[in-house]
């Protein structure tokens, strides 16, 4: 037992930091022991859903366009999370043509929002289960809300949002 527990443990003890994969080779047997370094893929993950957040940031929220109809836009979102927009819309104004999303839950800042400063300070972090904590400053307050996303069929895809400021 001891012959198998020391090249392991000096496997362990020798394992450099490089490239997405550790590997360690006992020095005293022909051991080798290699472990998938996760921290390097959430990492990656992590930098492609900021991506994608800030341009549907800025190409759809920011700026005070009229997206409501617009299919490209609705394509970000699931069809649960649309509903929710809408149902979130007609609580709070009037929705004549029943194409209204909550699209402000997507953003801090309150009453004109500086968009370019926002987009600036974009945080986006892991939490858990596709969910990601959002900060940004607007106007010097800083705002946090958390969004879930998800990836399907090799695109990312809003599926909820949570924001305790609206």
């Amino acid at each position: 037992m001891k012959k198998v527990l020391l090249p392991i443990c000096l496997a362990l003890l020798t394992w450099t930091g490089s490239g997405s994969v550790l590997e360690a080779q006992a020095q005293s047997g022909p051991h080798k022991v290699v472990v998938a370094k996760k921290k390097a893929t959430n990492k990656a993950n992590t930098n492609e859903v900021r991506q994608f957040y800030k341009n549907f940031l800025k190409s759809y929220i920011l700026g005070g366009k009229d997206v409501h109809s617009n299919p490209k836009f609705r394509a970000y979102l699931s069809e649960e999370l649309i509903q929710k927009l809408h149902e979130r819309f007609v609580s709070e104004y009037d929705d004549e043509d029943g194409m209204g999303l909550a699209v402000w839950l997507f953003r801090g800042g309150g009453q004109d929002p500086d968009d370019a400063e926002m987009l600036r300070t974009l945080s986006v972090q892991p939490a858990k289960d596709n969910w990601y904590v959002v900060k940004m400053t607007s106007r010097g307050k800083r705002d946090t809300l958390r969004v879930r996303i998800v990836k399907k069929n090799k695109r990312f895809l809003i599926t909820d949002v949570e924001n305790p400021d609206w």
